[in-house]
């Protein structure tokens, strides 16, 4: 049995937001999508910390992570443009704002030392293929895209061939919203939510 697990905190949209996701990653099904979000077993969600950690440290993960979305107020997360990354990933971005960055590094700084240093499997197959940057933000933190580099986003698909029409294809839509809890889900295959935690205070 695996000794670790790999946990994605993310903040879920509001299910309007969500549906407008999955009808999105539907479409580019049709463009060599390699999954479809469905709500199931692949959350629309905007990816605050991706990391690696010991299983013996899930209660606690979780207690901090609850700690800090007590102190949270909700804030808007506004949308900008769609892109393609150098993977092929389609997503649309969100201006990264004082109170996302913010969330972003509290969460980074308190779960890191919970880590113990561990790396996802992949990436430390692939760590040469990173940048400077990004191979000191794996060893540091275990997520290459920590702190500075971090670019808040959800992800829409990834495509199995580079196609530069496909998200030329995809019609402009609005995916601004409230955000109000932090989500603890497994990462892998099938995402299996493990918590969810309310902000406790409104904006």
């Amino acid at each position: 049995m695996a000794k670790s697990i790999t946990l994605n905190i993310a903040i879920f949209p509001p299910e309007t937001v969500s549906r407008k996701a999955m009808l999105l990653s539907r479409q580019l099904k049709q463009h060599s999508g390699m999954f479809i979000l469905d709500g199931k077993n692949f959350h629309p969600h905007v990816t605050i910390y991706l990391a690696e950690f010991p299983k013996k440290n899930l209660k606690k993960i979780q207690l901090a992570v609850k700690k800090i979305a007590a102190g949270c107020k909700t804030f808007l997360l506004k949308s900008t443009e769609y892109s393609q990354n150098a993977n092929l990933y389609i997503a649309v971005g969100f201006k990264n704002s004082k109170e996302i960055y913010g969330l972003h590094k509290k969460i980074v700084t308190d779960l890191n030392p919970l880590r113990e240093g561990l790396l996802r499997q992949k990436d430390i197959n692939r760590l040469k293929e990173f940048s400077k940057e990004a191979q000191k933000n794996l060893t540091e933190y275990g997520y290459n895209n920590a702190l500075k580099k971090y670019f808040p986003h959800l992800t829409f698909s990834k495509l199995a061939d580079d196609n530069k029409e496909a998200i030329k294809r995809l019609p402009k839509m609005d995916f601004s919203f409230l955000a109000e809890k932090i989500v603890i889900f497994q990462s892998g295959d099938h995402q299996k939510i493990l918590a969810e935690l309310n902000f406790s205070k409104k904006k």
